[in-house]
């Protein structure tokens, strides 16, 4: 098992805080109390079930939640004079400046977010004309080749229908870093693609935010595809972060037994009956509320203290942090 050594991405600097983020709809509560930072050029993995708030705190990031929400905490995003600006207070008018440009996303499904009766090389060059930089034909077939499309004069003059899944996710990822954004987020970006196709656009992502030194938070319910290509993981359960640490650290040695169930289901050499036994119950039973801890109904580890209290976040090992009172066991 091999884990990314090219930088030591918190010898960089916090270029992302967030703390006591919160987002509920109503009664329902999306995200809870949500604590972590993102140094600048480092690779981050969100990793959780569908439901466990992880594309709610891409959106919270990107000033996209609609209307309806209520939102809480603080999300502090550093800018070039090295001062602290909070997003969470931003207008649209401030936020139209800062998406595309600073942070930018890279969405599930490539084909949807491109216009299907524009040149693809005018979608990109929409981007960078949007901030106003220079959208001539031989800038877009550049970031075109940047993403491994080396036919890039052919695929600036197609219309999306004329691509395959892999260059539509190339070009969504040309057009992600087209300004050169601190910050990416790809959320379930590789998840409609066959297995080859996965391990050449992680390739490109790693190779490209690395070159540009951009920061990237990559969302997944699949463990799997941070090995080798993340920094550090960030496990979401419920909106609720129950584990963050290395990738290596993490996956080596879990502590949260929902981490450890998800490792397991990930697992190539158990059966599928073995799977489902992994995390009994769904996602939904942890949504009512409670006092006490949101997996307490699913988890093979509980004990009397898991349904009196939830459990806070604790460093059970340098920088590995836990939310639970069995935690290891």
């Amino acid at each position: 098992m091999s884990y990314p050594s090219e930088i030591n991405p918190l010898a960089h600097g916090k270029l992302l805080r967030v703390r006591g983020l919160g987002v509920s709809y109503g009664p329902i509560a999306a995200l809870h109390e949500v604590n972590f930072d993102v140094a600048r050029g480092e690779i981050v993995g969100i990793l959780g079930e569908s439901g466990s708030g992880k594309s709610t705190l891409a959106l919270s990031i990107l000033g996209l939640l609609p209307k309806n929400a209520g939102v809480q905490g603080s999300v502090l995003f550093r800018n070039g004079k090295g001062i602290d600006e909070e997003l969470l207070s931003f207008s649209e008018r401030q936020w139209r400046k800062i998406r595309g440009a600073r942070i930018s996303m890279i969405f599930q499904e490539a084909g949807l977010a491109l216009s299907p009766v524009m040149r693809v090389g005018e979608q990109v060059a929409e981007v960078l004309r949007a901030h106003g930089q220079k959208s001539r034909e031989p800038v877009v077939t550049r970031l075109l080749k940047r993403v491994q499309l080396l036919d890039s004069e052919r695929v600036y003059r197609a219309y999306p229908h004329q691509l395959s899944g892999g260059q539509l996710h190339r070009v969504a990822i040309a057009q992600a870093l087209a300004c050169n954004p601190e910050v990416v987020i790809a959320d379930e970006s590789t998840r409609s693609l066959d297995k080859t196709v996965e391990a050449e656009i992680l390739n490109v992502l790693r190779e490209v935010s690395r070159e540009a030194g951009s920061s990237l938070l990559f969302i997944t319910h699949n463990p799997a595809l941070l090995e080798g290509f993340a920094d550090r993981v960030i496990v979401m359960y419920a909106g609720r972060i129950v584990e963050e640490g290395a990738v290596g650290q993490v996956y080596q040695r879990p502590l949260h037994p929902y981490t450890r169930a998800l490792l397991q289901l990930a697992s190539p050499v158990l059966e599928r009956s073995k799977y489902l036994a992994a995390i009994p119950g769904s996602l939904m039973d942890s949504m009512r509320v409670t006092r006490g801890c949101v997996f307490e109904p699913r988890c093979s580890a509980r004990s009397e203290i898991c349904v009196e209290g939830a459990p806070v976040a604790i460093e059970a090992e340098e920088s590995h942090q836990v939310s639970c009172f069995n935690h290891g066991n």
